[in-house]
C-alpha cells in the first residue's frame, strides 16, 4: 500500500473479518520425540535407583546376583510409582 493511494482514498478499507478470535497453533512434539524423551527419562530415574538398591540394599553385586528377582522388584517397583 503506497502513500499516494491512501492520500487519494484509492485503497480498498479493510473488512473486520476478525470477530471470531483464531486459537494460536501449539507444535507438539511428535510419537518419537516423545518416546526418545520417556527412554532418557526413565533411564535417568532409574540410574539412581540401580545404585541405591544394589550398593545399600543388597550389600552389592553378589546379593543382587543372589536374589535377583527381588532386586528388580525392588527396582521396578519405585521406577513405575514414580513415572
Amino acid at each position: 500500500m503506497r502513500w499516494r493511494d491512501v492520500k487519494q482514498n484509492r485503497v480498498a478499507p479493510k473488512s473486520e473479518k476478525r470477530a471470531v478470535e483464531e486459537k494460536p497453533q501449539y507444535r507438539y512434539a511428535g510419537i518419537l520425540d516423545k518416546l526418545k524423551a520417556f527412554i532418557t527419562d526413565s533411564f535417568l530415574l532409574s540410574m539412581p535407583i540401580f545404585y541405591i538398591v544394589i550398593y545399600l540394599v543388597m550389600n552389592g553385586r553378589e546379593g543382587f546376583a543372589q536374589n535377583m528377582l527381588l532386586g528388580w522388584a525392588y527396582i521396578l517397583v519405585p521406577l513405575c510409582v514414580v513415572v
